[in-house]
Order: structure tokens, then C-alpha cells, then sequence
């Protein structure tokens, strides 16, 4: 009975704070023993699952909350935060870090190099429909793809 008691409490706290070993030193247990509610209870996981999910809902809307309240009194940091990650023109160009992995080179050049073939199939599908369209003006140029 008492156990019972614990699990939901547990559940409780752990909708507030969505992390499991914080929710775990709220409530005095171990995380061995929360693993073990859930090995033993899948019902219990799976209820822990999706307090885990609210938990994580309202923590977001808190910090929006946070966030916005730092773009009302006027802080740039907040301002430039909320733009880089919301509006797609303040984004940072995103860089991918260079591997030793020879093998995993490979594999990018490859898969780079169908990326720029099919987007010159692509152009030049384009440019025939332009020709097309025109019906044999000579106003239209056809991209030249170059050879490789």
C-alpha cells in the first residue's frame, strides 16, 4: 500500500520535474528503484512516460514564458535567441565537423556527389521545359552543364 502510495506521488513530482533523478531525491527514492517499478510495471512506465512528456511541455513553456519576458524588457540576448532559432533568415549557417574517418568520407563524396547530379538534372529539366514554353525563341539560353 504504501508503495502505491510512493509510485504516485512519484508520478506526481515527476510531471513537475521531468527529469528522473531529480524527481527521485524529491520524492527519497533511488533510481535503481524507479528502474525497477518500471521493469517490473510496464503500466507504471508507461505513466511515467508521458509525465515525463508533460513534464517536459510545461518546463518548455516556462522558458519560453522566460524568453519572451527577456524580449519585452528589451534584452538583445533574448532577441537574438529567439530569432536564430525561430526565423529562418537569422540562422547560422549550419557546419558539419570534418572527420579523420576516410570511410566516412567516402561515403559524404558520394552522396554529395548525387546530391549535385541530381540537382543539375534537375536545372537542366528546367531549362528544356523554359525552351519549351518559348516555343524556339531565341531569347532563351540553355545552361550548359559542365563537363566532368
Amino acid at each position: 500500500m504504501k508503495k502505491d502510495k510512493v509510485k504516485d506521488k512519484f508520478l506526481e513530482v515527476l510531471e513537475q520535474v521531468p527529469i528522473i533523478q531529480a524527481a527521485c531525491e524529491k520524492v527519497r527514492i533511488s533510481s535503481n528503484t524507479y528502474y525497477r517499478w518500471k521493469n517490473e510495471d510496464p503500466e507504471f512506465g508507461s505513466l511515467a512516460e508521458d509525465r515525463i512528456k508533460v513534464g517536459v511541455c510545461l518546463v518548455n513553456d516556462y522558458a519560453e514564458s522566460n524568453v519572451l519576458n527577456g524580449i519585452k524588457k528589451g534584452d538583445p540576448g533574448y532577441t537574438k535567441y529567439w530569432l536564430s532559432s525561430r526565423h529562418k533568415e537569422y540562422r547560422r549557417p549550419f557546419y558539419t565537423k570534418p572527420t579523420n574517418d576516410p570511410f566516412q568520407e567516402e561515403i559524404d563524396r558520394k552522396r554529395a556527389e548525387k546530391e549535385v547530379e541530381e540537382w543539375q538534372k534537375m536545372w537542366k529539366e528546367e531549362d528544356i521545359e523554359k525552351k519549351d514554353k518559348v516555343k524556339g525563341r531565341s531569347s532563351v539560353t540553355i545552361r550548359r552543364l559542365p563537363s566532368q
